[in-house]
C-alpha cells in the first residue's frame, strides 16, 4: 500500500509540474483584451506578460492616475 501512495504522489507531482508549464505556455501564446480591445504584449515569459497586461489594465481604468502627487496611506 505504501507503494501505491508514494507512486500516485509522484504521479501528483509530476502532473502539477505539466500543468504549470501548460498554462504558462497559455498566456505567452494567448490574447489579452483591455477596453474589450485586444492588445499586443511583448514578451516570452508569463510572469511578464502578465505584469505588462496588469499595468496597461491600470493605465487604462485609471487614465487620470497621473494626476495624483502624493501617496497618502
Amino acid at each position: 500500500i505504501q507503494k501505491i501512495i508514494e507512486e500516485k504522489q509522484k504521479e501528483a507531482a509530476r502532473l502539477e509540474k505539466e500543468v504549470v508549464e501548460l498554462i504558462k505556455k497559455a498566456i505567452v501564446k494567448g490574447k489579452f483584451y483591455i477596453g474589450g480591445e485586444i492588445v499586443q504584449i511583448p514578451g516570452s515569459e508569463a510572469v511578464a506578460k502578465i505584469n505588462k497586461a496588469l499595468e496597461l489594465l491600470v493605465e487604462h481604468t485609471y487614465y487620470h492616475l497621473d494626476m495624483i502627487d502624493e501617496n497618502y496611506s
